[in-house]
């Protein structure tokens, strides 16, 4: 019997395709501002090496994003004055709107089947 992986893409994506779809829209066009009433505002930016980091409004962690599939992300914990400074790697969707642009980022706090908080829905709210 082989361990539990703990690649973070086999805990959250189990059954994603062996060779991962491509993100749904570029990339800036997902960048912009999201907003959740009982989470506050992050900010999704585009860095470098086409890299997404998603920071909230008023913190000092940030949410870089890894892209498993279509329109599916990884979102690395960041906390720049811990080590490590990963503190733990969560789910992240981003749904597109009929503009061609990310109308909301889902974060999600728990893998599937395990209790747990509800996902969180930032919606888009600006550029």
């Amino acid at each position: 019997v082989s361990p539990p992986s703990t690649d973070p893409a086999d805990v959250w994506y189990p059954n994603r395709p062996k060779t991962p779809l491509p993100p749904p829209v570029a990339l800036d066009m997902l960048a912009g501002s999201y907003h959740d009433d009982g989470y506050g505002s992050i900010k999704v930016q585009v860095g470098a090496n086409n890299a997404l980091t998603a920071v909230p409004v008023g913190m000092l962690h940030s949410f870089e994003l890894s892209h498993v599939s279509g329109d599916y992300w990884l979102a690395a914990v960041r906390w720049p004055e811990m080590s490590p400074n990963v503190l733990g790697v969560l789910a992240a969707q981003f749904v597109v709107g009929s503009d061609g642009k990310g109308s909301e980022v889902v974060i999600t706090q728990t893998p599937e089947g395990v209790d747990g908080d509800p996902p969180v829905h930032f919606k888009r709210v600006g550029a």
